[in-house]
């Protein structure tokens, strides 16, 4: 439940890897899409949208890659030559 240190786990951590720390932490919470990452007083307009357009050009990968997906072929590379899909 915790991927994070918490501070009062070491006297002996330094600022700098506390900081480090944080930026892991924020870095974890874009990327799983938490609203409450974005400082938008301390965020540059200019990341959000290179963020929000790279979010956007991976959505679209992917629903490429999924209407190109053959699943019989898969089936097969998974489970030999011979294997078919069961019909209703």
């Amino acid at each position: 439940m915790i991927y994070g240190v918490l501070l009062s786990e070491s006297p002996f951590y330094t600022q700098s890897e506390k900081e480090g720390f944080r930026k892991v932490s924020l870095d974890w919470h874009r990327f799983l899409h938490f609203e409450s990452a974005w400082d938008d007083e301390n965020t540059k307009p200019s990341v959000r949208l290179q963020v929000e357009e790279e979010q956007e050009e991976e959505r679209f990968q992917r629903w490429l890659r999924i209407r190109q997906a053959d699943p019989g072929q898969q089936l097969r590379r998974l489970l030999g030559e011979g294997a078919t899909f069961r019909g209703l």
